[in-house]
């Protein structure tokens, strides 16, 4: 189901069909369909692109509750979380702290993505 195929110190891969993931403890069941994998392996970068799917999986109410409770857990500090406090201008509001990179870091990360 998942090609993987290797180029110098890149490995790269993709799916012919969705991969299924249960997340028991969110309650979800997500169908991915992986376009694109990359990982580098001189920079420890690693690169997805893909089309996802959430189904709530079924449940008592008491599961929900704590399906609930488990997903805000999961959303603090996420990636998500963080830009969605950027579009909102509550960065620091919202328990981030962010610090300048330095260009050398950009341009390392830039070169690293025109490689694949």
């Amino acid at each position: 189901m998942i090609n993987f195929t290797t180029k110098n110190d890149i490995l790269i891969a993709d799916a012919d069909d969705f991969l299924v993931i249960e997340n028991k403890p969110l309650g979800y069941r997500i169908r991915y369909m992986l376009k694109n994998f990359g990982y580098n392996k001189t920079t420890d970068i690693v690169l997805y692109e893909g089309e996802t799917s959430f189904e709530q999986l079924p449940g008592t109410d008491k599961m929900k509750k704590e399906w609930a409770s488990n997903r805000l857990k999961t959303y603090k500090g996420s990636v998500m979380h963080f830009l969605r406090s950027v579009y909102r201008n509550r960065v620091s509001q919202e328990g981030f702290i962010v610090n300048k990179l330095y260009n050398k870091f950009l341009y390392q990360l830039a070169k690293s993505l025109y490689q694949w």
